[in-house]
């Protein structure tokens, strides 16, 4: 019944290919879709321009200029796809273009219902009841415009499913965006500190300064060796490089985030970027990964190491509803012996994480 529902919500009843695309929004909800925008191109996905109600002559965004609602009211043949996940906002400016009598969608709802066949994929390939509910739950929260019911929450993001995370696991753990260290704070509670190694990746050097602070007084606090604890203020991608990091300075840098293409006068900094097939060269056993959409970028970068050592996986598909199809079908396509499972641990539609493992 639940995935007869599924293909009925995935149903798009029109065909929307024939229309121009713009993207209403601007902000860091557009910001975070730019990954997944780029990999839909290759399938001939292409936005005219971004739209804002305070766009002003000349000003443009992610490289396309940014019209103002009005500049589109007489336009034939536009759709506009809303980016927010606030149902408040969804509704005012949907109420909007609708006074306007201009056609729009929400973003997620074209992209999902877009690649019906895909997402019906990783429904059937989920490992569990409880994830089959969770991501039907989401998927009709992100098509709906609404925020999910509150049981369909869990508690212990990254390391709350099955025994990822026990007193007897001793892993090697690479933490692909490591923010102030809460990451590796929750994760000495759950191991009692018995970890092999702990390896952070942060590229905000503001971040990582403050979880410099935190490792140092909980080395202190577990009877932690120097050597336990790795931290590189870098990102991590496909390739090894430079790129720009943004931060996000409205929430002290929870969402900063790597741009492969940024304006340098908007005085992002220039940082590292390491794969982590170029990185390590011994084993891993738990690769977590929140890092505000780079994490399709980064498992091409860990393919090898992945096949290889075969790792516990818990990776956020949540930034972008791209990744929500994608990653969990890049996951299977690296290694097809991977279990896949999905848990929710917000109020909002952010914090989902994909859980994949081999028994």
């Amino acid at each position: 019944m639940m995935r007869q529902e599924l293909e009925k919500l995935l149903t798009e009843k029109e065909d929307l290919t024939k229309y121009r695309i713009f993207v209403w929004g601007t902000g860091n909800t557009t910001a975070l879709y730019q990954e997944g925008f780029r990999r839909l191109e290759e399938e001939g996905f292409c936005i005219c321009g971004y739209v804002d109600s305070k766009a002003t002559e000349g000003s443009h965004a992610f490289g396309l200029r940014v019209f103002s609602p009005e500049e589109l009211k007489n336009e034939e043949g536009v759709l506009v796809l809303i980016s927010t996940p606030q149902p408040k906002y969804i509704m005012q400016i949907s109420s909007k273009l609708d006074e306007m009598g201009v056609k729009w969608r929400h973003v997620e709802s074209y992209i999902l219902k877009g690649h019906r066949e895909e997402v019906l994929k990783v429904y059937d390939m989920l490992e569990d009841e409880k994830s089959k509910e969770i991501y039907a739950e989401l998927l009709h929260c992100r098509i709906e415009g609404r925020y999910p019911d509150e049981k369909y929450m869990d508690e212990g993001q990254y390391f709350s499913f099955r025994d990822f995370v026990t007193a007897e696991t001793h892993d090697v753990v690479v933490d692909c965006g490591a923010y102030v260290g809460d990451s590796f704070e929750q994760y000495l509670w759950k191991t009692d500190g018995q970890i092999e190694k702990y390896i952070a990746f942060e590229p905000d050097p503001g971040n990582a300064q403050a979880m410099e602070y935190r490792v140092e007084r909980l080395k202190k606090e577990w009877n932690l060796g120097d050597n336990k604890v790795a931290l590189r203020v870098c990102a991590v991608g496909e390739k090894s490089k430079k790129s720009y990091i943004e931060r996000y300075g409205a929430n002290n840098g929870l969402s900063s985030k790597v741009l492969d293409v940024v304006d340098e006068k908007e005085g992002n900094d220039l940082i590292d970027c390491i794969s982590v097939d170029d990185y390590f060269t011994e084993r891993f056993d738990f690769l977590k990964a929140d890092i505000e959409s780079y994490e399709y970028q980064m498992l091409l970068g860990a393919k090898n190491s992945i096949r290889k050592w075969r790792p516990k996986l818990a990776i956020c598909i949540y930034h972008n509803s791209v990744d929500f199809y994608q990653i969990p079908l890049l996951i299977k396509e690296i290694c097809s012996d991977y279990r896949i499972a999905v848990r929710h641990y917000s109020q909002r539609l952010s914090e989902t994480v994909l859980y994949a493992y081999i028994e």
